[in-house]
């Protein structure tokens, strides 16, 4: 149930099944090797050989690497990371395939949807935390607007948050509501249900219709943020009470992806934020210090501490609107996990 056992487990297994392949090849190969007596034969054999071994050393790093980088073991993501080798694979080698991309997914517990399908970029280590007093104001504002949505289903409880966007909608990730039949949206004015309208499990973005929601649209900012940018995580971590803590843009860029499903190759157009983001806080916004959104949470990093990603809101306000004009009920899917 751990992070740490899931990652061991699904290592050990992975390589338990690939060891023993390999025994079971080299014990063929062996039997076959001695049944060569021509020695023009058994030279070629030699060389062909080592050329293959060599391919195949790449190929297992290029793979095992994709796996590696899901765990939560910070030594050999760090390794992994720090690999030349690992970096020239994945510049000229197309992303891993889904069967691999779904062994590293056994091994991510809290349903973040993979924002790279190779390694993570280095976060610059020179931009600094706002002070989240700066952005008090702004924080209270919003503090209505943004809602905690929980559903049963996909082995639980599934929490998130999430913000209206229109009139009785509210904006989430899909991994929040996937699966869910019957997702449940709260705020100062209590509990009801919800239902899909927009479910795009790409992009990572649901937009839910209900009732009586307590606070009022929240104004998107489209313009792209600057480095250093100051802003606020809001929402609602872990399935707890109201939260708001300081995050800072690092960077923006298209992030090739998978999409909820750790299926396919997606392309966001994602921030790289300095934060402190955990589960529950997927589907809260980035606020600025106007209180506009400039982006929507929706992952953490695996290699990073304290860095997260959010989908920005050029994007999402688009999809949005063609939610808002559509307005018609649709499925979420299946789980996520």
């Amino acid at each position: 149930d751990t992070q740490g056992a899931k990652s061991i487990v699904t290592l050990v297994t992975t390589l338990g099944v690939a060891f023993l392949f390999l025994t079971i090849g080299e014990y063929l190969g062996i039997l076959l090797k001695t049944k060569l007596t021509l020695k023009r034969i058994d030279a070629a054999d030699n060389t062909l050989g080592s050329g293959l071994a060599v391919i195949s050393v790449l190929v297992a790093v290029w793979l095992s690497a994709s796996i590696v980088q899901s765990t939560q073991l910070a030594g050999l993501q760090d390794t992994i990371k720090g690999s030349r080798i690992v970096t020239l694979l994945d510049r000229h080698l197309p992303a891993a395939p889904t069967v691999i991309a779904s062994i590293g997914k056994l091994i991510d517990p809290n349903g973040f949807p993979e924002v790279f399908s190779g390694s993570e970029p280095v976060p610059p280590a020179n931009v600094p935390l706002p002070d989240l007093g700066d952005l008090e104001a702004a924080v209270r504002a919003d503090a209505a607007s943004v809602v905690k949505i929980q559903g049963q289903g996909c082995g639980g409880i599934v929490d998130g948050s999430g913000f209206v966007v229109g009139n009785g909608l509210v904006a989430t990730n899909a991994h929040v509501v996937a699966g869910i039949h019957t997702p449940y949206i709260i705020d100062s004015n209590g509990t009801r249900t919800a239902a899909a309208i927009w479910f795009d499990p790409d992009l990572d973005l649901a937009v839910l219709r209900t009732s009586r929601l307590a606070g009022t649209p929240l104004v998107f900012n489209t313009t792209e943020a600057s480095q250093g940018t100051a802003g606020a995580v809001i929402g609602y971590p872990g399935g707890g009470s109201f939260s708001a803590k300081p995050a800072a843009i690092l960077d923006s860029f298209t992030a090739t992806g998978r999409n909820i499903y750790g299926q396919g190759n997606v392309l966001r157009k994602v921030y790289e934020l300095r934060a402190d983001i955990i589960p529950g806080n997927s589907g809260g916004p980035v606020i600025a210090k106007d209180g506009s959104v400039i982006g929507v949470v929706f992952a953490e990093s695996t290699s990073y501490k304290h860095v997260g990603y959010a989908l920005t809101s050029g994007a999402v306000a688009q999809e949005i609107t063609q939610a808002r004009a559509r307005n018609q009920q649709v499925s979420t899917g299946t789980c996520a996990e």
